[in-house]
Order: structure tokens, then C-alpha cells, then sequence
């Protein structure tokens, strides 16, 4: 699999790594736009950004490494979600039961 810092020997070769680095991006774009919808909506953060969260993760595994800008959004995405969960169980942790 090609990758972003490999010298291309057809411009095939750099269209297929181009392609592939778009669509991480539109799963981490997705990923975000959905875990920010699902923290609005609710106090309580759902599975669904963890979701799309791992789906985008995981199309960026398989893909192997693609641009730095895409290793820095799946890795802030990451950091997000680590963040959103951590503040929703401390939420979950200071109700009263």
C-alpha cells in the first residue's frame, strides 16, 4: 500500500493514496459531526460517536498511515472521545442513586 511520503511512480499511485486519505477524513468528519450531535442532544454521550469513532479509526488502520493531517485528526478525534466519556461517567458517577 502506498503511502503519503512514498515517491509515486505513476500518477495512479498518487490518486489511490489521495482517495484513500479523503475518505479517512470523511469518516473522521462524520465521527466528530456525530459526537458532537449526540452530546447536545443528550447529557448523557451514546454509542454513536464511539461508533463512528472506531469505524474511522479502523478505516485509518487498514488503510495504513496516510497524511499527517489525517494522523492528527483521527488522534484528535481520539482525544476527544476519550475526553467526552471521561466527563460522562463522572456525570454518570455524581448522581445520587
Amino acid at each position: 500500500m502506498p503511502t503519503i511520503n512514498m515517491q509515486y511512480e505513476t500518477v495512479e499511485d498518487l490518486k489511490t493514496v489521495l482517495g484513500q486519505e479523503a475518505m479517512v477524513l470523511s469518516a473522521v468528519s462524520l465521527a466528530g459531526k456525530a459526537m458532537i450531535n449526540n452530546f447536545e442532544e443528550n447529557i448523557f454521550v451514546g454509542s454513536l460517536g464511539s461508533n463512528y469513532c472506531l469505524w474511522a479509526t479502523n478505516i485509518f488502520v487498514t488503510m495504513g498511515g496516510l497524511g499527517q493531517r489525517t494522523q492528527n485528526a483521527v488522534k484528535l478525534l481520539g482525544e476527544a472521545l476519550e475526553e467526552m466519556q471521561a466527563a460522562d461517567q463522572n456525570l454518570k458517577n455524581s448522581i445520587p442513586r
